[in-house]
């Protein structure tokens, strides 16, 4: 992380209100999100699915949520680590102390602006729905903010290869399986989505109560534990599933730089899943 560089951009952003994605925001998050990494008061909240502090993380998106959440749930190194969809590929993440034992594969369909160069990074290319892995190979696996793309309109984003223009509601079902092959038996698996009422907005689509209950249905041999995290105007905060299954997505590329009510960035609730894969 560029401390001077975020500085100068979270001041920016905040002389401009606060808004999600005026500019300044991703260097005013990226602040906020290594605080938090950094306070083992609430990395404990989220481990042990404590109440968040009154208007935690107001005006940022889920990666405020998700990244604790996984940071408090992972184990310690050394592991092989398997970051599907590559939403960990960051400098300032894999420099984390978390992180200084720990072998991470990104997988993700196109290559990235962002390679880290190092020998504990590597990177591969392609469909996670026929990953090019061994069975059980991986101690970890994550997929932040992935499975809602998968089958959707990678074209608008992600790749410009035409066959991933697609509209198939069901595809992330093919990931999962993918997922739980390469995870080792006693292995763990992390998985966030965007969550609430039944939206599709082309290049993702967001998770309902259904959509959970069948990815858990499909990890199958194993233990499985779902927590929910919802937005309101006093930020982030655990919820249970009934509370949050109304929620709507803002999405900012239909939009635009629109300042809500609640100052909400993106999704307005996420669904966490943690799966420990059954010893054989």
């Amino acid at each position: 992380m560029n401390y001077l560089r975020d500085s100068i951009s979270a001041r920016v952003h905040r002389l401009l209100g606060s808004v999600p994605w005026y500019p300044g925001y991703i260097g005013s998050r990226n602040l906020y999100l290594d605080r938090v990494l950094k306070s083992p008061q609430l990395l404990n909240n989220f481990e042990h699915g404590n109440p968040l502090p009154d208007k935690y993380g107001v005006g940022f998106d889920e990666r405020v949520v998700e990244y604790p959440w996984l940071f408090s749930r992972c184990p310690d190194g050394p592991f092989n680590l398997l970051d599907a969809g590559a939403t960990l590929n960051h400098h300032w993440v894999l420099s984390l102390q978390k992180f200084a034992r720990v072998k991470t594969y990104f997988y993700t369909l196109a290559p990235e602006a962002t390679v880290i160069k190092s020998p504990n990074a590597s990177y591969v290319y392609g469909d996670l729905r026929e990953l090019a892995l061994k069975d059980a190979c991986m101690d970890v696996v994550t997929c932040i903010s992935t499975l809602e793309h998968v089958g959707m309109d990678n074209t608008r984003f992600y790749t410009a290869d035409e066959q991933y223009q697609e509209c198939d509601a069901n595809a992330y079902l093919h990931v999962v399986d993918q997922l739980r092959r390469v995870t080792k038996p006693g292995g763990k698996v992390f998985i966030t989505v965007p969550f609430g009422r039944s939206q599709n907005h082309g290049w993702f689509q967001q998770f309902t109560a259904t959509m959970i209950d069948e990815l858990v249905q499909r990890l199958s041999s194993g233990t499985s534990l779902v927590k929910y995290y919802s937005y309101t105007t006093n930020g982030w905060q655990l919820a249970d599933q009934a509370s949050c299954s109304q929620a709507e997505y803002f999405d900012i590329h239909k939009v635009g730089r629109k300042r809500t009510p609640d100052f909400a960035a993106a999704a307005r609730a996420v669904a966490c899943v943690e799966f420990v894969k059954a010893t054989e």
